[in-house]
């Protein structure tokens, strides 16, 4: 018995090591893995993240040509409402443009 404990203790450095090796080598398998986890979880994150700018995007255009197209028409109906104030009184419609004409000379010349 007194010569199993005395290799026990000669070899208690050498087994401490194998253990702490063993260690790191767990640790740095399983940082390994974290790491792939993490990899795939920002991948899949920004994936999201690239769709949902789309979406918005998209939403955004739809929005924009939708505002355009009732500026298109209300740009449409005031000309024609004009054009039909002219047509019905085209005197005023001269006299009008008249005295616009002599407030921008007047302007202009100052």
């Amino acid at each position: 018995m007194e010569l199993d404990m005395a290799n026990t203790a000669r070899d208690f450095p050498l087994n401490r090591e194998k253990l702490a090796e063993s260690d790191v080598k767990g640790d740095i398998s399983a940082l390994q893995d974290d790491l792939a986890a993490l990899r795939s979880d920002l991948k899949a994150l920004f994936g999201d993240a690239k769709d949902y700018a789309a979406e918005q995007a998209r939403r955004g255009g739809d929005r924009g040509k939708e505002t355009a197209e009732k500026a298109k028409e209300s740009a449409s109906e005031a000309r024609s409402a004009f054009e039909d104030q002219i047509r019905e009184k085209p005197l005023t419609a001269v006299g009008v443009a008249l005295g616009v004409g002599f407030l921008v000379g007047l302007i202009q010349r100052r």
